[in-house]
């Protein structure tokens, strides 16, 4: 896998002739199957695919949340390779954890449907129930979330129209809540100032999402080390050129910061 291909990086794969390079890999026994992970547009893939139809494989930031997103493109790029015939493997499926802690407006039309099924679950089904996916990547940090994973896959049941429609629901009021898209990959890192650019937008996202005030309040104040606040940012844009969403992130720290001091 030729990992994090985008607009930046597509220059330096061509000049080291990097997709003949698993071919050679791929014809010499070294490796079954050759592909890459990809974060840009949707017009991009297209140029890649074309003039390299033989990949067995791309890995695509797919879920709910970011399906019709205008930046992230996932529903364009997951059209585009399969228009292709090249099989996707999803990353970000639930969108770096976001999707498997739903607030209860945001979960209350799946719990109407299933009251018992986790929301990790949901976004997990929904990313595998498209065709050409053949495989959903998920990050796990307890046994209890691989437990649920292997029992959604266990017995896998493709979402209905019913349930389809539930979640575009929940990712409408979802959007309505995040106040910034980052899925917390950490390629933004590390700061020259020593701002931790995941950390402050996860605490502003949970703040968006779940209200909870006093908990973001202690968080922010007590726990959070101040040497890696939003306020030390200086803007040299680094962080903005590396990021794969391609987030405004210098406004972003300054939005947050501000909010976060006035809780």
């Amino acid at each position: 896998l030729l990992h994090n291909i985008n607009s930046g990086t597509w220059p330096t794969v061509q000049k080291l002739d990097a997709f003949n390079w698993l071919r050679k890999q791929k014809a010499d026994g070294k490796v079954v199957n050759m592909g890459f992970s990809f974060h840009d547009s949707a017009d991009l893939l297209e140029e890649i695919l074309t003039q390299n139809p033989d990949m067995d494989f791309v890995q695509l930031q797919i879920n709910y949340l970011d399906w019709e997103n205008s930046t992230i493109q996932s529903r364009r790029c997951y059209e585009v390779a399969t228009r292709h015939g090249i099989p996707v493997m999803v990353m970000e499926p639930i969108k770096g954890g976001t999707l498997a802690q739903l607030p209860p407006d945001a979960a209350a039309p799946l719990n109407a449907l299933d009251a018992d099924a986790s929301a990790a679950s949901w976004a997990l089904r929904w990313a595998a129930s498209h065709k050409n996916v053949k495989v959903v990547l998920s990050g796990m940090s307890a046994e209890e979330q691989l437990g649920d994973n292997l029992s959604t896959f266990g017995q896998f049941r493709p979402v209905t129209d019913a349930e389809n429609a539930a979640i575009r629901q929940t990712a409408d009021i979802l959007r309505s809540h995040i106040r910034v898209g980052c899925t917390g990959c950490r390629y933004c890192m590390p700061c020259p100032m020593g701002v931790d650019i995941p950390d402050n937008f996860s605490i502003w996202n949970k703040l968006g999402m779940f209200g909870q005030k006093d908990a973001i309040r202690q968080q922010w104040t007590a726990h959070f080390p101040d040497a890696e606040k939003a306020s030390h940012c200086v803007r040299c844009g680094k962080c903005e050129a590396v990021c794969p969403q391609h987030l405004p992130i210098r406004d972003s720290l300054a939005k947050l910061q501000t909010e976060l001091d006035s809780l």
